[in-house]
């Protein structure tokens, strides 16, 4: 039920921020053709967990055990100056999760008795900020210190092991599910543009990313034949480094 609701309210927020996104580059377009220009960009890359997610929940088992992902966006930027530009950006982010430390956490007497299934993390997110454009090859080569702020729709990864004895036996289950709140979400970083050709640019970037997640956690666990199921409202702090390259229009 709770994948079902998150599900929707998912649904509902892509629909309505695809909506303000679109709206939203229509209206650079037009600043565009009063200021310096437009650039429409989409990047890909890595994501890199600074630490594995980390959470106030107190087994070990639960913590983020998160690790590296991609990272794919598209980005629009209007110059108000030469130098100076505001950005929009429709963002995604998937996290792996690193399966021997989640069985070691689990079940550290004997990991190899642990069968995991897991889905990863993800983010969906809208951001929108300022840059300064530096030029160190005029007209070909500049740097862009940025920064931006947004909206971030997490979703956390459901886990779910069984835990076997040397017969075979199951002695243990747990499986969880999870409706997260949206968070605040910042991404300041750095960029180098080059001109490949006075309309076409290839863009390397890094920046950090992060936010905070208010979770209700639905968590159902069974050992000792006695099973307990529960709610725990969890806080995750997700804090990453996102790397990669991009294609930039610029017009």
């Amino acid at each position: 039920m709770a994948q079902n609701v998150f599900s929707c309210v998912i649904l509902q927020s892509v629909m309505k921020h695809a909506l303000i996104i679109l709206f939203s580059f229509l209206s650079l377009g037009v600043l565009a053709q009063k200021y310096n220009g437009f650039r429409l960009s989409a990047n890909m890359g890595v994501s890199t967990p600074v630490k594995p997610f980390n959470s106030t929940v107190e087994d070990d088992f639960m913590k983020g055990h998160a690790s590296s992902g991609i990272d794919v966006g598209f980005q629009g930027e209007v110059f108000l100056s030469k130098k100076w530009s505001t950005l929009l950006r429709f963002g995604y982010n998937l996290f792996e999760v690193n399966d021997e430390a989640i069985k070691r956490d689990a079940y550290p007497a004997n990991p190899d008795n642990v069968e995991l299934s897991h889905t990863p993390y993800q983010n969906l997110y809208v951001s929108g900020g300022a840059s300064f454009n530096q030029p160190l090859i005029k007209n070909k080569f500049d740097v862009q210190p940025y920064v931006m702020a947004g909206i971030n729709l997490f979703k956390n990864a459901e886990k779910d092991y069984v835990v076997q004895n040397n017969a075979g036996e199951v002695v243990e289950r747990f499986n969880s599910k999870a409706v997260v709140d949206p968070g605040l979400f910042l991404n300041p970083g750095v960029s180098f543009n080059y001109a490949v050709l006075s309309f076409l640019e290839l863009r390397f970037y890094t920046e950090f990313s992060g936010s905070d997640h208010l979770i209700d956690l639905d968590i159902s666990s069974m050992k000792n034949n006695s099973t307990v199921t529960e709610t725990r409202e969890v806080e995750y702090n997700l804090r990453s480094v996102n790397t990669g390259a991009a294609l930039s229009l610029r017009f």
